[in-house]
C-alpha cells in the first residue's frame, strides 16, 4: 500500500504532467521516446525523495527535478557527440559480441573479486558505493537518498574506494 503522501505526489505529477514534458521536450529536442522517459524518470526520482518535498511547492519541486535530469541527459548527448566526432564511431568487431571463455571467467573472477570486497564495507560505505557506483545516481541524489550532506558523503565514498583497492590488491596476491 503506497504511502498517503506518494499518493498525494502521483495525483500531483499526473496533473503537471504535460507541464513537465513540455519542460523536457524544450529541453532536450529530441524524439518523443526520451522525453516520455525522462518524464519517467522524473517520477522515479520524485517518489524516492518524496519525503524531502514540502507541501506548498510540489509542482516546483518537480519541474525542478525534470529541468536538472533533462540537462543531464542534454549534457550526456553533447559528450558522447564530441567523443565520437574525435574518435570517430567504433567499428563493430565479432569478438566483441562473443567474448572467449578464458575472457568470460576472468570477467566473472574480477566481478566476484569485487563483490565480496564490497560485502566486507561497512554498512554505510556499502550503500554510498551501491548508490553511486552501480546504481549510477549522481553524489547529490545519493546523499539525498542516504539523508547525509554531500561532503560527507563524498569522504565515505573515499574511504570505502581506498578500503577496495586494499582488499582487491590483498585478494590478487593470495
Amino acid at each position: 500500500m503506497a504511502s498517503p503522501q506518494i499518493e498525494v505526489l502521483t495525483r500531483e505529477f499526473l496533473a503537471c504532467r504535460h507541464v513537465l514534458e513540455s519542460l523536457v521536450r524544450r529541453i532536450l529536442r529530441g524524439p518523443e521516446a526520451d522525453v516520455q522517459d525522462a518524464v519517467q524518470d522524473v517520477w522515479v526520482k520524485a517518489a524516492m525523495h518524496a519525503r524531502a518535498c514540502r507541501d506548498d511547492d510540489r509542482k516546483k519541486w518537480m519541474c525542478a527535478i525534470a529541468y536538472n535530469h533533462a540537462l543531464g541527459l542534454l549534457r550526456k548527448r553533447r559528450v558522447r557527440r564530441r567523443h565520437q566526432s574525435l574518435n570517430g564511431p567504433r567499428p563493430i568487431d565479432v569478438c566483441d559480441r562473443a567474448p572467449s571463455a578464458l575472457q568470460q571467467m576472468l570477467v566473472h573472477a574480477d566481478a566476484e573479486a569485487v563483490r565480496l570486497a564490497v560485502v566486507q564495507l561497512p554498512l554505510a560505505d556499502r550503500e554510498a558505493i551501491r548508490l553511486v557506483y552501480f546504481e549510477d545516481e549522481s553524489v547529490i541524489n545519493a546523499a539525498l537518498a542516504l539523508d547525509a550532506g554531500r561532503c560527507t558523503l563524498s569522504t565515505r565514498l573515499r574511504r570505502a574506494r581506498t578500503k577496495l583497492r586494499i582488499s582487491l590488491k590483498q585478494l590478487k596476491a593470495a
